[in-house]
């Protein structure tokens, strides 16, 4: 099911406390959050991987195959556990992404939905708002925070602004960035500026996770104008075919009689074939 809301493919990472039991939802700990691309894959980041298998937060290999991640959908009311396996791997630090793609040991439960991971141009991005979710422990009910786009930091990452006075915390790792206007995830959250009480924070473009990640994403939208431009196109476009089929219409097809052949003289059959010609070519 996928769903055109910042709240769909929302995964929450954890690390149980007991690991003979994976299934008691208080006995765990928070560690961070992921975005659901299709049922069974979703992202996170590397750190949030690290810690929740006990790793060293910064570590640069790899798990091991055989490494399962636990996670939860914070959107049910049974919050159900399930566990994954890394995929894709870009380690923290500047030697990657800090990006992990990871799949799950059966398919995601179809309310938790899913989120299409869209490539969208830059400056499309700039004025739209943000949107993320996230949560500072196991147990708390999470939050949505607005932020804007700033621009490009360095290679890999760009930065946000928070609006408001509650900003990204740590365990907003791995949320999904959700464009408003775009009504698309447009990129994760890897970091926020310390001494900044998370006002500013840093996302990992869906570009560059593409670039990392297209093999093991089976899906991934690419826009080449934004979704804003590309209602503008529809209505203009509107405006002309109508506009075109009215002078047509009302001129009986004499300004294209000639130009069908195949309209075989009939003025209203060449205002018919003229306006979708011209419709063609808007």
């Amino acid at each position: 099911m996928v769903q055109s809301r910042s709240e769909s493919g929302i995964v929450r990472v954890v690390k149980p406390r007991d690991e003979d039991d994976a299934r008691d939802q208080k006995n765990a700990d928070h560690i961070g959050m992921g975005v659901l691309l299709t049922q069974t894959r979703f992202l996170t980041c590397a750190h949030v991987v690290n810690v929740a298998l006990g790793r060293n937060e910064y570590e640069k290999s790899g798990p091991a195959s055989d490494a399962l991640v636990t996670v939860s959908f914070p959107i049910l009311e049974d919050a159900k556990r399930m566990q994954a396996r890394v995929l894709g791997w870009s380690p923290p630090g500047t030697a990657g992404l800090d990006c992990a793609v990871l799949e799950l040991t059966a398919p995601a439960p179809e309310p938790v939905g899913i989120s299409i991971l869209s490539v969208v141009p830059g400056d499309d991005l700039l004025d739209d708002t943000m949107s993320l979710y996230g949560s500072l422990e196991q147990g708390h009910p999470g939050a949505h925070v607005t932020a804007q786009v700033q621009g490009v930091v360095g290679a890999q990452w760009s930065q946000l602004t928070v609006n408001g006075p509650r900003g990204i915390r740590e365990g907003f790792s791995g949320s999904g960035v959700w464009a408003r206007d775009q009504r698309a995830t447009v990129g994760m959250a890897v970091a926020m500026q310390a001494g900044t009480g998370g006002i500013v924070g840093y996302f990992l473009s869906a570009e560059r996770i593409a670039e990392k990640f297209g093999a093991v994403i089976p899906v991934i939208e690419r826009r080449k104008i934004s979704l804003r431009r590309q209602r503008s196109f529809t209505l203009v476009s509107l405006v002309l075919f109508y506009s075109l089929l009215s002078h047509f219409l009302a001129s009986g097809g004499s300004a294209t009689n000639g130009l069908v052949p195949w309209a075989d003289g009939s003025k209203r059959l060449a205002a018919f074939f003229g306006v979708h010609f011209f419709a063609i070519i808007l």
